[in-house]
């Protein structure tokens, strides 16, 4: 039999931030190929794919979603063309937002003018293809003579997002994708693995995003956050309205949700505003005082009206968030508040680091240098655990090897720092790692 390991294809440690994402993990077990995951870079134009040609000669049994951001799924249609013999598995939810985050990424590059990875034939089958897997119950993966299996475990993050544990006779690993021990108002925090995953014997492949991170009580950053929206809008003198940049897979239902039950009205916008109301929430997160709009200049035609809006993209390289911003930094009465991590590069980086005061050039609707007057601040969520919540995890597990990916150098390292006294390995871009 050959011997067990894991092989990076995309989404490892890194030093540069033009290598994040595009996660994509492989797995030989007991002989059964599996791959975890294959997203894309978004923001890399020149090189938004893991390295999936390493793949050309192999076949493989299984490929499992994690959940459906693109920089976890965005590649899916790819990584299925290449591979029709490979069974493709996700949950309900993630099958459900999968529809949205690969149609928007089509929407996306032809509005931008660039070259597709992807086409709608190949979108569609890809959607045809899904088998769905229930959390929490196991099944077999590839041949069932070789007695391998896995379970799709909730690791909290957004709606249908898991870990995924798999095992042999021989082995347990646990890969843990996007996880969080936050509570929002749209997903419970992730609960504790089974016992036999808890037993000194397991290996860890775990994301490690916010590992030199501690992340604010988030009831108390709801407070601030509805505090500060109430202090533009329901101000005595010259009441403003207040931007939301967001993401559109769940941070944007979240806030959305957030403001409602303080008694906000809301607008939310586009993909956002159809994902909520989609099968992946259903009809319970649905309210009222959630509003939609179509077109957010036609929104803003009524300025002496404040307003609350939340708007994607979240890091307003396009669309309708920047085009928001660029109408309301002009006035003094009005803010902008990002809830969302900003990547080095994007627009709304080059934004909340401008601040107020200052000029910035926005791409739309038209090109126009503009002074920023409105308000800028920043609140702190995150669909990620937090360097503490993460140790604390990793200590319930007591795993025999931890790999880290999904993470920035620092990030590693001061995870590391936190859990001494275990094999923890930095798991790079195309290394290969037995065990």
């Amino acid at each position: 039999m050959s011997q067990d390991f894991i092989k990076i294809l995309g989404g490892g440690v890194v030093a540069d931030y033009q290598e994040w994402g595009a996660t994509c993990i492989y797995l030989e077990l007991n002989g059964v190929r599996i791959l975890v995951d294959c997203g894309t870079r978004s923001w890399n134009q020149s090189n938004p794919l893991p390295n999936l040609r390493w793949l050309d000669d192999k076949r493989i049994d299984t490929i499992i979603f994690t959940h459906a951001h693109a920089d976890h799924l965005g590649a899916g249609p790819v990584i299925a063309n290449m591979h029709p013999e490979a069974e493709i598995c996700m949950t309900y939810e993630s099958a459900e937002l999968a529809h949205f985050q690969l149609f928007k990424q089509m929407k996306i590059v032809e509005n931008d003018d660039r070259s597709h990875i992807f086409n709608e034939d190949q979108y569609e089958k890809f959607g045809e293809r899904t088998l769905i897997a229930n959390q929490k119950q196991w099944f077999n993966v590839g041949d069932a003579e070789k007695r391998v299996s896995a379970c799709l475990w909730p690791s909290g993050h957004i709606r249908g997002a898991v870990s995924v544990l798999i095992k042999s006779p021989q082995k347990k690993i646990v890969f843990s994708g996007d996880i969080s021990h936050y509570s929002t108002p749209t997903v419970d925090t992730a609960p504790q693995l089974p016992d036999e995953f808890t037993e000194g014997n397991t290996v860890l492949v775990t994301g490690a995003t916010n590992g030199n991170a501690e992340i604010p009580n988030r009831d108390d950053e709801v407070k601030r956050m509805i505090e500060a929206v109430r202090g533009v809008t329901k101000r005595d003198m010259n009441p403003g309205s207040v931007l939301f940049p967001a993401f559109s897979i769940g941070r944007a239902q979240d806030i959305a949700i957030d403001l409602v039950k303080n008694e906000v009205d809301v607008f939310l916008g586009g993909w956002a505003a159809q994902i909520l109301e989609s099968d992946a929430y259903g009809e319970k997160f649905w309210n009222r005082r959630i509003m939609q709009f179509e077109d957010v200049e036609t929104l803003l035609q009524t300025p002496d009206t404040p307003k609350v809006i939340i708007a994607t993209p979240g890091m307003m390289d396009w669309g309708a968030s920047q085009i928001a911003a660029s109408k309301l930094v002009k006035q003094e009465k009005n803010a902008i508040f990002f809830t969302g991590y900003q990547a080095p590069g994007t627009f709304g980086r080059k934004l909340m680091e401008t601040g107020c005061n200052c000029a910035i050039e926005f791409r739309e609707p038209i090109p126009e240098k503009v002074e920023v007057k409105a308000e800028i601040k920043k609140f702190v969520f995150s669909g990620h655990s937090d360097g503490p919540q993460l140790a604390n995890w990793i200590s319930e597990i007591n795993p025999r090897m931890v790999f880290v990916v999904h993470a920035e150098v620092k990030a590693f390292n001061s995870l590391k720092q936190r859990i001494q006294g275990k094999q923890v390995i930095a798991a790079k871009n195309n290394d290969l790692y037995c065990f």
